[in-house]
């Protein structure tokens, strides 16, 4: 299974709306990096093998699409906001270490 560690968000268009663009993954050895349409394409090739941990706390990653056809992953709702992949982008904007 593949963790993402480390996402960022992406360069700002103009409008007012931020979302993520770039993901950071480990599996075992094997490290990666992915766009948004990339980590889309993947989670939604894989379902239930992408996830988010952060110290005792796991959820599963998950693809998403509208019917304006926008593709994005999110992390399963489960209360717990440190391993939410929005927390990890704010911690890297802030130039914090997320592992």
């Amino acid at each position: 299974m593949k963790r993402i560690y480390d996402a960022e968000f992406a360069t700002t268009t103009g409008n007012q709306h931020e979302h993520l663009g770039t993901f950071w993954w480990t599996d075992g050895s094997q490290t990666g990096k992915w766009t948004r349409l990339e980590a889309h394409n993947y989670v939604s090739a894989y379902p239930n093998t992408v996830y988010v941990s952060e110290s005792t706390s796991t959820v599963l990653v998950k693809a998403y699409y509208n019917n304006l056809g926008t593709e994005w992953i999110q992390t399963v709702a489960d209360g717990v906001l440190k391993d939410n992949l929005t927390t990890l982008a704010i911690r890297h904007r802030q130039g914090l270490i997320n592992n």
